[in-house]
């Protein structure tokens, strides 16, 4: 309807001290719009779905390979039969995370009628860190707690960060499944990672 062609939302996270999202959309037609500010980028099944105040589920790993929110402008397409989305985006509100890149994930729908619903759908990306450092780390367990099971520690002489991955998810009543794997690529100065 012509009351929705324009959303705006900004989100405060006092306990990080700066907006989690602070956006603009607008959606001239449906099943298309556009979005600019800070948003969850699109890669990943999980970030999508997931969010740091929820402790029913515990995060995934692959939660360690996300982008997460970044000053971005997006376009999105979605029909019932799939979704597109394609970003570019910069640094995050508080100006942590000075990269440069761009973002896409798309996903098509195998079934969705009684016998439930399933989707597949892939994500890239690929950023420019502009102080050639990147890391990656994994919470123990919950997203509440501040240790990590694993980490790389600051990787250093990075020229360019590239992801992928791809997601599967089959829901039926109360019973749902999913599955995605992901891969980063750390390029160097020397040896990748």
């Amino acid at each position: 309807s012509e009351d929705r062609r324009w959303q705006v939302v900004i989100e405060h996270d006092f306990s990080d001290r700066t907006p989690d999202d602070a956006w603009l959309e607008w959606t001239p037609t449906d099943g298309r719009a556009v979005r600019l500010g800070q948003f969850k980028q699109p890669f990943s099944l999980e970030d999508a779905i997931a969010d740091k105040q929820s402790a029913f589920m515990e995060a995934s790993p692959v939660g360690a390979l996300v982008i997460g929110r970044r000053i971005g402008l997006e376009y999105a397409s979605w029909s019932r039969g799939g979704s597109l989305r394609v970003a570019v985006f910069g640094k995050r509100l508080d100006g942590s995370n000075a990269s440069t890149g761009a973002s896409l994930r798309g996903t098509w729908q195998l079934i969705d009628g009684d016998a439930g619903s399933a989707h597949i759908g892939f994500s890239m990306a690929s950023e420019f860190p502009r102080d050639a450092r990147a890391s990656f780390g994994l919470n123990a367990g919950s997203v509440f707690s501040s240790v990590k099971t694993a980490t790389t520690g600051s990787l250093t002489d990075v020229e360019r960060i590239d992801r992928m991955a791809v997601e599967g998810v089959w829901i039926r009543g109360a019973w749902s499944m999913q599955v995605e794997l992901a891969q980063v690529a750390v390029r160097r100065v020397g040896a990748d990672v």
